[in-house]
């Protein structure tokens, strides 16, 4: 349906009148149509844009309304109030109202001895804060940190935008996100070592031991072992828990090549160690034992002593 209104039931005023206000802390916008006319009714389209961009377009039907919403964030908006199509009066729609509102979004991905960062403040009020990264109390004394205080610091200067703390050592961080007045979001991060690879040590004596202590401790102590033949095809794989793993076997590796790995959430800085080859399982076994470390290559060196970790499987296509 149509309505139609006699122009001297309009409000001396063309344009729609609008209030606004932010609650909950700034994640609820309240809108007031109050001031306008009574002859307009309580029919309104409220819109927020984003630049050129409706980021939401709501009828409503009453002249106050709240707005929440946990997946939008107006850093800022503009919101302007129409009326429907369907009600033709000589009304303009409002102009348009800046607004900020929405949950405060902190992302922060830890990596290659890095801290990225990401951030939306719906506030006005956003160059009052700073995003702060201090190694956690939880670390322990055993993690070398960067030197001096080990806290890093940098002011926000845009409402949405993001940055990056670099040549950081590895461990957990807390990052906060502060307005200057209280810590608004805090998260935990764990800062991995800078690029590098997995290195053990191997030696012969009822299988094979494997020593992965020379590694960062930083590291998980979870590896992914492989053994494959000469044509890369793998024969037996599986995971690991511990820095000493000893491996046996129900067939002949004469030799196999050993590669370890560390989990997926850790593979972007640090590689596979080298492939190793080893002799062992059924069959007689090579006299020596074999090294492999950084820098150190391979060596007719034993590691004394093996303890045998909690282990997941070591599943074999030959049993």
């Amino acid at each position: 349906m149509v309505h139609y209104l006699r122009d001297a039931e309009m409000q001396k005023n063309n344009k729609i009148l609008v209030r606004t206000s932010v609650v909950d802390n700034g994640r609820v916008l309240s809108v007031d149509l109050s001031a306008n006319d009574p002859c307009l009714g309580s029919a309104f389209v409220i819109t927020l844009k984003k630049g050129e961009k409706i980021v939401l377009e709501k009828p409503i039907t009453s002249r106050t309304e709240r707005i929440a919403n946990d997946t939008l964030v107006c850093a800022s908006c503009d919101l302007i109030v129409s009326l429907p199509d369907n009600i033709r009066l000589p009304v303009e729609s409002s102009d348009p109202v800046v607004v900020w509102f929405g949950p405060t979004i902190l992302n922060t991905t830890g990596s290659n001895a890095r801290i990225d960062l990401y951030w939306e403040i719906p506030s006005p009020t956003y160059k009052s804060h700073k995003v702060i990264a201090v190694p956690s109390k939880s670390t322990g004394d055993n993690i070398s940190f960067v030197p001096g205080k080990g806290k890093h610091e940098l002011a926000v200067t845009q409402p949405v935008g993001g940055a990056s703390f670099v040549n950081l050592s590895c461990g957990m961080y807390d990052v906060k996100l502060n307005n200057g007045v209280k810590t608004v979001i805090k998260k935990s991060v764990n800062v991995l070592s800078s690029k590098t690879k997995v290195v053990f040590l191997a030696t012969n004596e009822s299988g094979i031991q494997l020593d992965f202590t020379q590694n960062h401790p930083c590291l998980p102590s979870r590896y992914h072992i492989e053994l494959r033949n000469d044509s890369g095809t793998v024969l037996t794989e599986g995971w690991y828990n511990g820095s000493r793993v000893n491996l046996t076997n129900d067939f002949l590796c004469d030799p196999c090549h050993l590669i370890a790995s560390v989990p997926d959430a850790a593979q972007g800085s640090v590689e596979p160690s080298d492939s190793l080859a080893v002799w062992f399982g059924e069959g007689e076994l090579p006299a020596t034992n074999l090294v492999i470390a950084p820098d150190v290559g391979f060596s007719s060196s034993h590691f004394g002593g093996k303890t045998s970790p909690s282990r997941e499987g070591f599943l074999s296509k030959n049993g």
